[in-house]
């Protein structure tokens, strides 16, 4: 058998090259990847390729974070991704899987700078590959054109125009949905 393309994996990960075929997806995963997900992974995927390996447990070769990546590599036909398998406990596997998870929620986005780097994209091409929708992009762009009230200032929230005011964004729009957040453990 020759050697399986492997281009689509960084050349610094590609000696963890694992057979996508050997692979279990987490039968259990908590975190669910509806098609918005899956399409943003699949453009990210195609346009830079495997910079991270999945984590997979030893035993039963289960794919504890990187799930939605497999999804998409198998829709894309690539034969291989790269994975660290770690021997561990079913319980250490689970927990890891789920703290994966649960510490990127945790983090929030700082929007000014995240309107300035989205901002510094729009030359390039590369918004494609974002993950963010055109409603979305639009949000940050009005940030970014938002002059900041200073901290002395009293007056009225500023407006980048009529419909959107900056600085209440929609939580709805772009709170993280965990499920403690859901179901009101927050307040």
């Amino acid at each position: 058998m020759t050697d399986p393309n492997l281009t689509h994996i960084h050349d610094s990960l590609r000696h963890l090259a694992v057979a996508v075929a050997d692979l279990t997806p987490d039968p259990k995963n908590a975190r669910k990847h509806d098609r918005r997900n899956l399409d943003a992974i699949k453009a990210s995927l195609e346009k830079f390729g495997f910079r991270q390996p999945i984590i997979v447990q030893k035993q039963g070769m289960i794919v504890r974070a990187g799930n939605g990546r497999l999804e998409v590599s198998k829709e894309l036909g690539w034969s291989h991704v790269p994975a660290l398998i770690v021997d561990e406990s079913e319980a250490e596997a689970v927990a890891y899987a789920i703290a994966d998870n649960r510490t990127a929620e945790l983090a929030e986005w700082d929007f000014e700078n995240l309107a300035g780097a989205l901002d510094s994209l729009t030359d390039s091409n590369l918004l494609d590959f974002v993950g963010f929708n055109e409603d979305e992009l639009g949000f940050f762009e009005a940030v970014a054109d938002t002059p900041t009230p200073s901290a002395d200032d009293q007056s009225t929230p500023v407006r980048a125009s009529e419909e959107l005011d900056v600085t209440q964004f929609d939580a709805e729009q772009f709170a993280h949905t965990c499920p403690r957040c859901k179901l009101g453990f927050n307040d």
